[in-house]
């Protein structure tokens, strides 16, 4: 993707910001806006589209404060977590969070804006290793969407029983191995249900809307056992002009892995 010249200044700008030894919160909202991660990265490649910052906000209302040991799965820069980061933070609330993240470069931007989280380089389908980690109370995820052609796509987990090529319902049940609850921003397609971007909620799941439910949801949820919950009903496409170089229609998710598993 070709940057404006707006955006190309925009994003000096926020290299600038990030020259600084420690970023105020205006700083941290100034690069989540203007640093662009098209700027050196093939985002769309890669399929890494940074969450926007309201809906990160929107998004920390499906995060329980109780589950202090957090892990933030293709966590890009940090916009995910912040809003639950800001929150401990402000609050002096106990808090643990891992991000684990492919892109070097996403990496030290990330260091900037959740300096006390715990920044590892890795692959977010290395289960193996996510699972030297530890047990996590809540996985959360933006992960990037659909077939995507990466190292980041490599595994050789046997354990999982999704044999499917979507990242999302990958990464999905990578979460069910390592955590107790998980919370994913997904495809609306990739769901259960409409609820973004409607008139009222629908979920296909009902017999008399099972024709609708889509296939490769139905592979999902037959071939891991993992069941979808609902969130407390955030409408996705308020922000939908505030992606950049994409405008997805997706929706909030939820698991509850000791019930589902």
């Amino acid at each position: 993707m070709k940057l404006t010249k707006k955006q190309i200044k925009q994003h000096e700008e926020a290299l600038k910001i990030l020259e600084k030894d420690k970023l105020t919160f205006d700083d941290k909202l100034f690069v989540l806006e203007n640093w662009h991660e098209g700027a050196e990265n093939n985002n769309a490649l890669a399929g890494a589209f940074f969450t926007p910052y309201g809906l990160a906000r929107d998004f920390k209302l499906e995060i329980y404060e109780e589950n202090n040991r957090l892990i933030d799965l293709c966590s890009g820069i940090g916009a995910l977590s912040l809003p639950h980061y800001s929150f401990c933070e402000f609050y002096e609330i106990q808090h643990d969070i891992t991000c684990i993240e492919l892109n070097p470069n996403y990496i030290e931007v990330g260091k900037k804006i959740l300096p006390n989280a715990k920044w590892i380089q890795a692959s977010a389908l290395d289960l193996d290793f996510l699972k030297t980690l530890g047990k996590f109370d809540q996985a959360i995820s933006n992960p990037p969407f659909g077939k995507i052609k990466t190292a980041q796509t490599v595994d050789s987990n046997k354990e999982l029983k999704y044999k499917g090529a979507e990242f999302e319902f990958k990464l999905m049940e990578v979460g069910s191995k390592i955590a107790d609850y998980g919370t994913f921003l997904i495809p609306q397609t990739s769901t259960p249900f409409k609820y973004s971007g409607g008139q009222y909620f629908e979920d296909l799941r009902r017999e008399d809307e099972g024709s609708r439910l889509p296939n490769k949801v139905k592979k999902f949820i037959k071939e891991t056992g993992l069941e979808y919950q609902f969130g407390v009903g955030v409408d996705t496409t308020y922000y939908l002009d505030e992606w950049k170089g994409v405008k997805p229609t997706c929706e909030i998710v939820n698991f509850d892995f000791n019930v589902s598993t």
